[in-house]
């Protein structure tokens, strides 16, 4: 039977400073951010309760590896589950990370370099791996027949888990792959690219590719019988990339970076990065990463996650002007950490607002990151090294979930490393 962490509630909030609302649970994540390796971000199912991420730390007795392994909470019940379990029952002999998991929680992809997964002679290399939570099954997917030496990354599954997308690279080429989970041999390569992400239903699909070497990058949207190419505004095509896609779950929207080419923008040392979204069937888009004034963010914004209709975009931004207050009185809500933060944009207000806020006793003053948003629209997830309490001192990230309100005060919890 597989060893399931049972996080007892009463213990989670009595960690919370005394005067911080009970809107924190703890539970160790401790991502480090020094070993050359970004993190991922957290995937929700559809209504936000089953959260995938990766942690550094043993969140279950089996858990022996040392390594980053790929954990799912069950925010019902609190209990964390180790998805990244070997053929003995253990951690996988090696690191597994960059989990995704379906609308219904029901299956979980990830990437491992672990050899010991599943039964096999590969060689140590890299590979997308697939759990379906109901047979207790795990499988490895791969790109091409006899493609043991492809190192496989960054997987994205489809809402309804039928789909994965990722790319691979082999004899130092990376091509895009489409893969169906319930048809044997359903491989299909999409071509040059990276940085893929799917719809919903798997019939759209967007990457990162080029259109010649050395070219802008540029966003490639594939669906059955259309190809669009998806670039930055007229007369920007040589001098900026657009990457970073995150396609809506029914396929209509996109969100994107788009961030010159130079490695210094006009005065400052910095590249100056803006989030968009953009209707897929004819082009129109719009600027997420704006001021209540019209303006460009004045920082650097990044990492988008949209919902499933693209009413929602969630993003990084270093920028201190976009919780500035929209009658132009100067007030810029209490950013005050000159670090990157969370925020939530909102089409139908046309707003943006902070979400790692938490009150004026407890500021948020570590910076926020890679962020996500379930497909509902209702729950965000990110990672941060804010501390929860007084006893927090370890400088790493851990996961951060909220419930996703605009026009008001978020009500929040946290996932965070214990052990302190």
């Amino acid at each position: 039977m597989r060893a399931i962490l049972t996080i007892v509630a009463a213990w989670l909030v009595a960690s919370v400073a005394p005067d911080a609302p009970r809107r924190y649970i703890v539970v160790p994540a401790s991502v480090p951010s020094d070993n050359g390796v970004s993190p991922c971000p957290p995937s929700l199912s559809m209504d936000g309760k089953l959260v995938a991420f990766e942690a550094h730390i043993p969140l279950d007795a089996a858990d022996q590896n040392g390594k980053t392994d790929v954990y799912l909470l069950e925010r019902n019940t609190n209990r964390v589950t180790l998805v990244s379990r070997n053929l003995s029952g253990g951690a996988g002999r090696g690191s597994s990370r960059c989990p995704r998991v379906s609308g219904d929680g029901q299956r979980v992809v990830f990437e491992s370099d672990g050899t010991d997964l599943v039964e096999s002679e590969a060689p140590v290399s890299n590979y997308v791996f697939v759990f379906d939570r109901g047979a207790g099954a795990l499988r490895r997917i791969a790109p091409m027949t006899g493609a043991m030496s492809t190192i496989s990354v960054r997987p994205a599954l489809s809402v309804d888990g039928r789909i994965v997308v990722f790319h691979a690279t082999r004899d130092q080429r990376t091509h895009v792959y489409r893969v169906s989970l319930n048809i044997h041999d359903g491989v299909e390569d999409l071509g040059d690219g990276h940085s893929a992400t799917v719809s919903g239903d798997g019939r759209v699909v967007a990457f990162v590719t080029s259109q010649h070497p050395g070219g802008a990058q540029v966003i490639r949207v594939v669906a059955p019988g259309f190809t669009r190419t998806i670039g930055p505004a007229a007369g920007q095509m040589s001098e900026f990339n657009v990457f970073a896609p995150t396609l809506s779950a029914d396929g209509q929207w996109i969100a994107y970076v788009s961030r010159s080419r130079s490695t210094r923008t006009a005065g400052t040392g910095a590249v100056r990065s803006q989030v968009f979204a953009e209707r897929v069937a004819d082009g129109f888009r719009e600027l997420v990463s704006v001021t209540p004034h019209g303006r460009e963010a004045n920082g650097i914004s990044k990492l988008p996650a949209i919902d499933a209709t693209g009413h929602r975009v969630i993003f990084e931004s270093t920028a201190t002007n976009i919780g500035c207050h929209p009658r132009g009185s100067g007030r810029c809500d209490t950013d005050i950490n000159l670090l990157g933060d969370i925020f939530l944009w909102d089409r139908a207000t046309g707003t943006v607002m902070r979400v790692n806020k938490v009150t004026s006793e407890l500021p948020w003053l570590e910076g926020a990151a890679y962020p996500t948003v379930s497909p509902d629209g209702t729950s965000i997830a990110f990672l941060s090294r804010q501390p929860v309490s007084d006893a927090d001192g370890r400088d790493t990230f851990d996961l951060f979930i909220t419930r996703a309100v605009t026009g008001g005060a978020s009500a929040a919890l946290a996932t965070r490393g214990g052990g302190r």
